[in-house]
């Protein structure tokens, strides 16, 4: 479905919003319960959560000298880059910046892979939903 909460929920008991979508819902001036996927996380575990992760078998062998390169262009960059994604985007420019000093991290630690082997080691003990 497209991400917009209200017809979301209209067909189903639950909805996922990520990226845009969650940054133009405000969820205490809805009637719904809502779930701060990263908070939830940081209260049960006290590690933060690490949402996505390049990884793979095919990724070039300077694929890290890449992603730093890129990550200190944009950081050199992120003023421009935050005013051009807020006009773009239709968001607040405060709003904008906040995301992407605050909430979103470039680089992971030793806490933020000890939160990621948590949630693995976690999910391995669950048992599949659905067999396909």
């Amino acid at each position: 479905m497209r991400p917009q909460l209200a017809p979301m929920l209209a067909e189903a008991d639950a909805a996922l919003l990520i990226g845009d979508a969650a940054l133009r819902v405000q969820p205490e001036r809805h009637p719904y319960e809502y779930l701060d996927l990263g908070a939830a996380w940081k209260d049960l575990t006290g590690l933060p959560m690490v949402f996505a992760r390049w990884a793979g078998p095919n990724l070039p062998p300077d694929a890290s000298t890449l992603f730093d390169g890129s990550w200190h262009y944009g950081e050199e960059r992120l003023p421009e880059i935050i005013d051009h994604q807020a006009d773009r985007r239709g968001l607040p420019r405060n709003l904008v910046r906040e995301y992407l000093t605050t909430h979103i991290r470039f680089t992971i630690g030793p806490r933020e892979l000890q939160g990621l082997e948590t949630y693995l080691s976690l999910a391995a003990t669950l048992e599949p939903a659905l067999s396909l």
